[in-house]
């Protein structure tokens, strides 16, 4: 608690500085309500001395100080300075604050009263009652409350028996951390109200807890009378052998098939003392303590379901006494010769094995937790085996529905998964045990087995797997055989017709290449003339049987020719053109230099310019015109 220091007292030296002191009139006074210095006329509550009044100017609280040097122990005059303050006040106030009444026992609290403040009627201060002396006796009605302050020692064990024994109702006030306060309304606040109260002894309180012990010892007895008659019980029971093995389709089954799953079928069956109770073998109880663990990651052994009428762990009398409450199961234990006892205690020694295992931890309240990387390898576990029944539920699925195909094989299906049948490496088990990857051609081939009574079907090669299908079989090889002479019937026919398809081809070929040969000039010689595009053969060689590339190289040489020869055509007849423009200009001009009877013999004549030839056929362009038109001139002047 927080408090002002600059409200604390200060020493000199070894002194006592006390904010109260011992009036005139033998009251307990504060030092800011008397004189200053010696005037104030008080003493020293424990050494009796004259005390001077200290009202320092700096900011400091005030005190008193012994006015000789006595020798008085400084923790001793505070503690009777606090014993007095605190009788003075709560008897003038005559009120008090008392704590709650509780009754307790054992791990049994009542509340009887939530505590409050108590206005006593009349209070007496150090009043003497036989063997002992309390602080203060305050009374109201017929009801007395002895109240003991506490400073630096509290009430002794002497004392307080003796309160006990004559049932006083008593609190004791603890003012240990109100020792230094100089504040007067903060140390009156503490004493009647703030500071701890604790009751040493109260009458109602005893009276409830002497009833809860009596209570007690009657359910006790009641107990131990239900353990007799209910341990007689199961007596008869544990003359029958309990359960071995876990009936097909039963949780128990479920319980030990989760265990071997998660790999853990080597900590079931372990030898429990006292697990009589259950009435079956050690691994089915331990196998579905082990599946509830595993389940819930952690398990609290008092919710655990052991007598849950579906699927009770216990035998029929045992699960009576487990649900009774009221009995004592060391009685049992004892009765029994050690065979019996309290199924959770059984559960909580088994618990504590796993965890020398390592497949469980104590986490404390009665909990019991698996440390998540065994979890994971048991969650794994299951669910490899989860994978691998999945596995053999699908073969044997594949095993029926081939066998109503072609008939089932003869032997059972639990024989046949174990035996290596011909053409496979393995048995039909380890392959369904290493993975869907290793199983899949092996259905594969059941499938194809069964689809053997199809007309249409595939041959299976490398074995039949034990079913008796060999007259599939041969029918299909013989549907096979069929099939293949019939396709090769078909691909000689069109291997023929293909030849023919050739033949024509090429003849068309060859044919096509000689008409576009007499296109061209020489085209006589090149179907005979050896060509590098057909490896020095000529095309009348090949008689058409040529490749689409030589084909088409030949093809392009032959174009590339006829391209040449259009061309050489098309410029001879523009030549042709161009002469006949200027034999027509020179025809003209001739009809205009000449009469009609003249003309012809003119055009037709050869003269020394036109390399003695004919003056119409030199003609051919505008140069030759214009030596034509020359020469006819001349000829013409030669005549006039």
């Amino acid at each position: 608690m927080s408090r002002d220091t600059s409200s604390r007292p200060h020493r000199v030296g070894t002194e006592a500085l006390l904010p109260f002191a011992e009036g005139e009139d033998g009251r307990m006074v504060h030092v800011s309500t008397v004189k200053n210095g010696k005037k104030c006329g008080c003493i020293c509550p424990a050494c009796r001395g004259p005390l001077i009044a200290y009202h320092p100017r700096a900011k400091k609280a005030p005190y008193f100080g012994h006015y000789t040097n006595a020798a008085c122990d400084p923790p001793r005059a505070l503690e009777t300075m606090l014993h007095k303050l605190a009788k003075q006040l709560i008897e003038e106030r005559k009120e008090v604050r008392v704590p709650p009444v509780v009754a307790s026992f054992g791990e049994t609290h009542s509340e009887l009263s939530k505590g409050g403040i108590f206005r006593p009627e009349s209070v007496r201060v150090e009043e003497a009652v036989p063997g002992m002396r309390p602080d203060i006796i305050a009374t109201l009605g017929r009801k007395e409350l002895f109240i003991e302050v506490a400073v630096r020692h509290k009430v002794g064990a002497e004392k307080l028996a003796l309160i006990k024994e004559r049932r006083h109702s008593t609190i004791e006030i603890d003012l240990a951390q109100w020792r230094h306060e100089t504040d007067e309304a903060k140390l009156a606040q503490a004493i009647i109200y703030d500071a701890p109260r604790v009751w040493l002894f109260n009458s109602a309180a005893s009276d409830k807890e002497a009833a809860l012990l009596a209570e007690q010892e009657e359910r006790a007895q009641q107990r131990r009378e239900r353990a007799i008659k209910l341990a007689n019980a199961i007596l008869p029971g544990l003359s029958e052998p309990p359960l071995m093995k876990a009936p097909p389709g039963s949780l128990f089954a479920e319980y030990l098939a989760s265990v071997e799953d998660a790999g853990m079928a080597d900590v079931v069956g372990v030898a429990i003392p006292g697990s009589g109770a259950f009435g079956v073998a050690d691994e089915i109880w331990q196998a579905a303590v082990l599946h509830f663990l595993l389940r819930q990651t952690a398990v609290t052994v008092r919710y655990l379901p052991l007598d849950n009428a579906e699927y009770s762990l216990l035998s029929a009398a045992a699960t009576l006494a487990h649900r009774d409450t009221a009995v004592d199961w060391t009685v049992v234990e004892r009765i029994t010769e050690g065979k019996v006892r309290d199924p959770r205690a059984a559960v909580r020694t088994y618990l504590d094995y796993l965890c020398e295992r390592g497949i469980a931890t104590f986490c404390g309240a009665d909990q019991y937790a698996v440390p998540w990387n065994v979890m994971f390898r048991a969650r794994e576990a299951q669910k490899e085996s989860q994978a691998r029944r999945d596995r053999l539920t699908t073969l044997r699925k594949a095993f029926e529905e081939t066998s109503q195909l072609v008939g089932g094989p003869s032997m059972t299906f639990a024989t046949w998964i174990d035996v290596q049948h011909e053409g496979i490496q393995a048995t039909p088990r380890e392959l369904a045990y290493r993975s869907e990857w290793s199983l899949s051609p092996l259905l594969d081939r059941m499938r194809r087995i069964g689809n053997l009574v199809t007309p249409e079907a595939a041959i299976v090669e490398g074995g039949l797997l034990g079913f008796p299908a060999e007259e599939h079989l041969a029918a299909r090889k013989a549907d096979a055989e069929r099939k293949r002479i019939a396709a090769e019937e078909i691909k000689a026919a069109r291997v023929a017709a293909e030849q023919v398809r050739q033949v024509t081809e090429a003849a068309a070929r060859l044919q096509s290449i000689r008409i576009a040969t007499q296109e061209i000039e020489g085209g006589e010689a090149l179907l005979h003339t050896p060509l590098k595009e057909l490896d020095d053969r000529s095309i009348e060689q090949t008689k058409g049987w040529m490749s689409p590339t030589e084909f088409v190289l030949v093809w392009g040489l032959i174009r590339g020719r006829q391209d040449i020869a259009r061309k050489k055509k098309e410029r001879e007849a523009a030549t042709f053109a161009e002469a006949e423009k200027w034999r027509e200009k020179l025809i003209q001009r001739v009809a205009e230099l000449f009469k009609p009877e003249f003309r012809h013999s003119v055009l037709h004549s050869t003269y020394p310019e036109t390399f003695k030839r004919k003056l119409i056929e030199y003609c051919s362009d505008e140069k030759t015109y214009k030596v034509s038109v020359n020469v006819a001139e001349r000829v013409r002047v030669g005549r006039n």
